[in-house]
């Protein structure tokens, strides 16, 4: 009966998380010492269109601004498209629609800046670019402005090195589509100060999102969570496993989007720039050389996923999902990569290899003090990388299948597989002691 069904672990996850999810979007960081009002989203791309849409309708005055009128009329058609389903699907009137559409001015110069409370840079994930952005806005903006930077990997010291305010300088790293996943992943450089912090917190719930605040370092905690998890499968794709079974396997697992496809997704050429700076900083504990080297060499070859019609998969317009092609240049190149299997691949396999690196990165991020809380943890890899929430995110995960018995899992991949799996102190510790990360 209905009491049964609310004792079995899907329900006490489902239920922790609405606990969690409830959590992350209040403010418990307190109101800054000034109300943000004005916002300038620098970048009309589909995150700089996506962080103006989400602002103007929660009454921000915002300026989007672009170096081209071009790439200004593509980001306010894709935010008009947006106002246009929600007239059609009667959540707003006309009327209402054009109402909050003028909170919003579109622009090449840098008008109004000087009015600014906040600017959220969304150019391109470039760190010298985003250090030029940040250098000559400052020359710009009022003294109490924000400068928050959109970036999924690169660290906000080091694109606030050359600052002269990098106390103002924070990281707010949105998820895509922006107006329909819901977190927000707000990054706290060591100089960024506690009012910055408010500052931000207080405009992504504003904003309707559920906000996590992380420390900085190389991905975050989100980012790196998916590279961890992502090295693994490209190290099943070097060892021959085709990446229709890995997306079957991880889609069984729960995961919403297959795990090779996700690459196609966020785009094979963003990966490449991602796991090089990451290999740099985390070595062999992520991946040997031929990953960066790999997604390099797709790159060159115009492999860049779905948005140049070709990645791991082919894309064509009306074939979907299942029944799209593996890409043959793909498997061509990735023969020069091939490394030997240790042993059939199974989709347990597949799972738990994948499964594994993600919860053990999780794991070390809360043991770094990336992330505060397992409750962030978890609330972090469900609405920002679809983890799945039946599971309840990796933290509950762990505690429901029993830390001891994943680092058991750890060891005996590791010596079927190597050092990678190696299972991080804290987990080895809390084994030890019978301990959980919800009492």
């Amino acid at each position: 009966g209905f009491a049964d069904l609310g004792m079995t672990s899907e329900s006490k996850a489902l239920i922790s998380l609405f606990h969690g999810r409830t959590e992350c979007k209040k403010n418990k960081y307190g109101k800054p010492e000034r109300e943000v009002k004005n916002i300038a989203v620098v970048g009309a791309g589909l995150m700089g269109g996506g962080i103006a849409h989400v602002s103007i309708d929660k009454g921000y005055n915002v300026i989007l601004r672009d170096t081209t009128s071009k790439a200004l009329s593509r980001g306010y058609s894709q935010i008009t498209k947006g106002y246009q389903d929600y007239v059609k699907r009667k959540r707003l009137t006309n009327a209402e629609s054009d109402n909050i559409l003028s909170n919003l001015q579109c622009q090449t110069t840098f008008d109004g800046f000087e009015k600014c409370d906040m600017i959220i840079e969304a150019v391109f994930e470039d760190l010298k670019l985003k250090q030029n952005v940040l250098a000559d806005l400052e020359q710009r903006i009022p003294e109490h402005c924000v400068f928050a930077s959109n970036t999924s990997a690169l660290p906000i010291h080091q694109i606030a090195a050359n600052s002269r305010r990098p106390q103002k300088v924070i990281g707010m790293h949105y998820f895509s589509p922006v107006d329909k996943m819901e977190l927000l992943e707000i990054v706290r450089a060591k100089q960024t100060s506690d009012d910055t912090v408010r500052s931000a917190v207080s405009v992504g719930i504003k904003q309707g999102k559920v906000v996590i605040v992380v420390s900085d370092g190389p991905g975050f905690y989100t980012t790196r969570l998916l590279m961890f998890a992502g090295a693994e499968v490209f190290h099943l794709l070097q060892e021959g496993v085709s990446p229709k079974d890995i997306d079957k396997a991880t889609k069984k697992f729960g995961f919403p989007v297959g795990s090779a496809t996700l690459f196609d997704e966020v785009g094979i050429d963003v990966a490449a720039h991602i796991a090089r700076d990451m290999q740099a900083v985390f070595g062999q504990r992520l991946a040997d050389q031929s990953m960066p080297q790999l997604f390099e060499e797709l790159v060159r070859n115009n492999l860049h996923g779905r948005k140049s019609g070709q990645g791991l998969y082919i894309y064509q317009a009306g074939v979907k999902g299942g029944d799209r092609e593996i890409n043959p240049k793909f498997t061509e190149i990735i023969k020069n990569y091939s490394k030997e299997s240790k042993e059939k691949v199974t989709m347990e396999n597949i799972q738990w290899r994948t499964g594994l690196r993600f919860l053990n990165e999780a794991a070390r991020c809360l043991e770094e003090k990336i992330i505060t809380s397992p409750t962030d943890g978890d609330v972090g890899a469900v609405f920002g990388l679809g983890f799945p929430p039946m599971k309840g995110g990796p933290f509950r995960f762990i505690d429901t299948y029993g830390v001891s018995n994943i680092v058991d899992l750890m060891n005996n991949h590791r010596s079927r597989y190597g050092d990678r799996f190696t299972p991080t102190q804290l987990l080895v510790d809390m084994a030890k002691e019978n301990k959980k990360f919800y009492s």
